[in-house]
């Protein structure tokens, strides 16, 4: 009985957790970007710091700190994780972001559209290659 509550308690916080990194993040209450950039620094997960800068990027389009800080934490979490290659491929992507969101005539950058896509591809790979969160053990008899 009690490894059946357990599990639903982890699925509940599980489905919660997904739910909350799919909610949109109230940026009105933040008026000053160095307080925004704090802000991501201080979460825990790429995720929740992508969730910030999601919310937050449409009040200040040009945001390089705000995206320095995100990609700074979501690296955090996986980077050293990855082989040489991956590295490099994930290095690729970040400037493939560059050359795709460049208008070859006037070789004018859409750096808001270049973040949204190194954001995203970051965001990605800390999915993918993270490490995973440490869980306690739970007591088999309930007693500790």
């Amino acid at each position: 009985m009690m490894l059946r509550t357990l599990a639903a308690l982890v699925i509940s916080g599980q489905c919660l957790t997904a739910a909350l990194a799919e909610t949109p993040f109230d940026c009105s209450g933040l008026n000053d970007i160095n307080a925004v950039t704090a802000l991501i620094a201080k979460q825990t997960s790429c995720q929740d710091a992508a969730r910030i800068y999601r919310g937050c990027a449409r009040n200040w389009t040009n945001s390089p700190d705000m995206e320095d800080a995100t990609l700074q934490l979501c690296a955090e979490t996986f980077y050293q994780r990855l082989t040489p290659r991956q590295q490099a491929a994930y290095d690729d992507i970040a400037e493939a972001c560059v050359v795709k969101n460049q208008d070859p005539q006037s070789m004018r950058v859409f750096w808001p559209t270049v973040r949204d896509c190194r954001i995203k591809a970051a965001e990605d790979y800390a999915r993918r290659f993270a490490a995973p969160v440490a869980v306690a053990p739970a007591s088999a008899s309930g007693k500790h």
